[in-house]
């Protein structure tokens, strides 16, 4: 008999309705949503080069989303593969510097 094999993927969308009844429909509910989903800690970082691409995936290749200026502060909750996923997408982790942790 062979394994299932199990995929190294979170289904977002299976934990959203796990831990919430409904669609999160103010700021407040999207952001508990998230931490139910992640249990992300929120650090405070800012861009520390001229101009930074902000990417859909943590990779390298993945299509840009948005470019951000040097002083630009960014919402930060976990690192992955060398990207920090922020509230923009995947900044490269030493294109952004921790400001303030909670």
């Amino acid at each position: 008999m062979s394994k299932k094999k199990r995929s190294k993927y979170v289904n977002y969308n299976k934990i959203v309705s796990d831990t919430h009844t409904s669609t999160p429909e103010t700021v407040e509910e999207v952001e508990e949503t998230k931490e139910a989903a992640f249990g992300a800690e929120e650090l405070t970082g800012q861009i520390n080069a001229a101009l930074v691409n902000v990417r859909a995936w943590a990779n390298p290749k993945a299509s840009i989303v948005e470019q951000v200026r040097k002083g630009k502060t960014v919402k930060m909750y976990e690192l992955v593969n060398g990207y920090w996923r922020t509230e923009l997408g995947y900044i490269r982790e030493d294109l952004v510097e921790v400001v303030e942790k909670p």
